[in-house]
């Protein structure tokens, strides 16, 4: 078994203080587990993917399951998907997107682990999952 480099433990340590935060089930990731190390949470109804893409990245993956879009709203949800990614790439490294295995619109954020906290990941998954809501209650995706 392989010491874990500090981006992993630095990664390790905030899913962990988050979900104590957030009062979410703690996993326990292994910090010497494979590339990429995901770890797979719930905040209000909404699942989160966060990932650490590689041992020596200091980097964070927070991928967001906003749902499935239904196939009668597909052109209408796609477009809003398009115009936000619009908005989007002018202030945030953020983008919404398909995932290929699930069918589920996924918003992506990337963000170096040594620039955020705890707090400031359950306050972005909390207005992350608020605007899921929005987009299910508009019948844009569905759970």
């Amino acid at each position: 078994m392989s010491t874990p480099t500090l981006p992993r433990t630095r990664f390790v340590d905030l899913v962990l203080r988050t979900c104590e935060l957030a009062h979410v089930s703690a996993p326990q990731p292994d910090p010497t587990a494979g590339e990429p190390l995901r770890v797979r949470l719930v905040v209000d109804d909404v699942g989160f993917d966060l990932v650490h893409l590689a041992e020596e990245i200091a980097g964070l993956v927070v991928c967001s399951r906003f749902g499935k879009i239904p196939p009668d709203r597909r052109r209408e949800s796609l477009m809003h998907a398009l115009r936000a990614n619009s908005r989007l790439a002018r202030v945030h490294a953020a983008s919404f997107g398909i995932d290929p295995g699930t069918q589920e619109l996924v918003y992506i954020t990337n963000d170096e682990l040594s620039g955020i906290t705890p707090e400031d990941l359950v306050e972005s998954m909390t207005k992350l999952a608020r605007h899921a809501a929005e987009w299910r209650q508009a019948g844009l995706v569905c759970v």
